[in-house]
């Protein structure tokens, strides 16, 4: 009974686990489209959305053990930081005649 026992706390927790890997992977799905939605329209508010889709998708490697989407996703995680940098330069900074 108490190899049961702990089987059965095993799959509780597994599924707890797969269930806030799904809660994840849509939230990161909503930002992601999201972000896309407003990159389009050329607003920079798309890298904040970008930069919470890719952390959460991160979050979603790291709980299902996908270590090549974990890689992928802080590399992505960085080129937003980047982006949004580049987008604010030439908005407000030195760049904004050269990409005009």
């Amino acid at each position: 009974m108490n190899k049961n026992k702990k089987n059965t706390k095993y799959f509780l927790r597994l599924a707890k686990a797969g269930g806030m890997s799904m809660l994840i992977s849509y939230f990161a799905m909503f930002f992601s489209l999201t972000g896309i939605i407003l990159n389009i329209r050329k607003n920079i508010l798309c890298w904040f959305c970008f930069m919470i889709s890719d952390t959460l998708w991160f979050t979603y490697s790291i709980i299902t053990g996908q270590w090549a989407i974990t890689l992928t996703h802080t590399v992505f995680v960085i080129t937003n930081f980047i982006g949004f940098y580049s987008w604010s330069k030439a908005k407000h900074g030195k760049d904004a005649n050269k990409n005009q």
